[in-house]
């Protein structure tokens, strides 16, 4: 496997994405050795959709009991989460040779 840009045969060790929110920054390494780098890139971004929707469901749950600065904390989160998890599937679908752009069908 081939990496435009790179020239025949350099395989990078692995991907590293930055995500920045308000301020706050995480890293994280994806693989990229051509038995997994796709797999793994998916599995990254599957994972924050989770994390996402976790915090979705705690905020709902804080906001039917009445707790509103509970539901105003994990809706932040959730935020976050949903941020990471949009730029997380970006990369995945770059990764996998089909770049899809936000709301196409």
């Amino acid at each position: 496997m081939e990496f435009p840009g790179y020239g025949s045969g350099h395989k990078p060790a692995a991907l590293e994405l930055t995500l920045d929110y308000a301020g706050n920054s995480s890293t994280r390494s994806i693989s990229m050795n051509t038995e997994n780098h796709v797999v793994e890139a998916h599995t990254a971004a599957a994972q924050e959709h989770e994390n996402a929707a976790k915090s979705h469901r705690a905020a709902a749950e804080h906001c039917s009991t009445g707790n509103h600065d509970g539901c105003r904390q994990y809706a932040k989160v959730a935020l976050e989460h949903s941020v990471k998890a949009h730029a997380a599937s970006t990369l995945a679908h770059t990764k996998s040779g089909k770049p899809v752009a936000v709301g196409a069908k």
